[in-house]
């Protein structure tokens, strides 16, 4: 029997589980290295090229970068398909991935370090909490619920996009009372799919314990600034 692919990372990251999402909508079983939740105290980032995380390891290969992780796991496992048949709906799913990358998770991770920032500068805040609800209104008009992203199964839209709500809240409670994946004619209620969806359940479950054990580690360092 071949060794598993090893994927190393944390749950916290929404890259490592667009990988891991893939990995279970193929039914491809991965070994699962677990790092720290801060991914600069990973001890394996030294080992990946431009420190990257997540990263795999299959055989003499190592590749980062997860969009092109996912690819590769589609190349290696064609069936069952993570990719519609026709070439623009392909097209369509490789562009909400592109969408989550850089007009959502791109302007909140611009706000990570402003979290626990002494003088917080208000307009640059405020900017990118307008950047990150423009991603979502974007992303409500990409995707066509039926109930997945694009159709009946999940593609690597769904892959890229689940975890990636799952994660707004992690980082945007900080600058925001309110859930903003709400109040989407498309967006919420594909949320309120795929966050029960059997195919990702376990998986969502087990990140959210990941999320409350880091929680419980912030607030005895931070107190109320958790």
């Amino acid at each position: 029997m071949a060794p598993l692919v090893k994927l190393y990372g944390t749950p916290l990251s929404p890259y490592f589980c667009r990988v891991w999402f893939a990995a279970l909508a193929k039914g491809v079983d991965l070994d699962l290295v677990i790092g720290p939740p801060d991914v600069q105290s990973d001890p394996n980032r030294g080992r990946s090229p431009l420190g990257k995380i997540p990263f795999i390891e299959d055989g003499d290969l190592l590749l980062y970068e997860s969009e092109v992780i996912v690819e590769y796991l589609e190349d290696k496992f064609p069936a069952p398909s993570l990719l519609p048949g026709d070439a623009a709906a392909r097209a369509r799913s490789r562009l909400i991935a592109r969408l989550v990358d850089l007009y959502l998770l791109a302007p909140v991770h611009a706000l990570v370090p402003r979290i626990r920032a002494t003088h917080r500068d208000a307009d640059f805040v405020a900017a990118h909490v307008a950047r990150v609800e423009a991603g979502l209104r974007h992303l409500n008009d990409a995707v066509a619920p039926a109930p997945w992203c694009l159709g009946a199964s999940p593609t690597l839209a769904d892959c890229a996009l689940a975890p990636a709500l799952w994660y707004l809240p992690n980082i945007m409670r900080h600058f925001s009372n309110a859930d903003l994946r709400r109040g989407y004619a498309m967006l919420t209620p594909y949320w309120d799919f795929v966050q029960v969806a059997p195919v990702f359940a376990a998986a969502f479950a087990q990140m959210t314990a990941a999320r409350e054990t880091f929680h419980r580690t912030l607030v005895e360092k931070y107190g109320n600034n958790a």
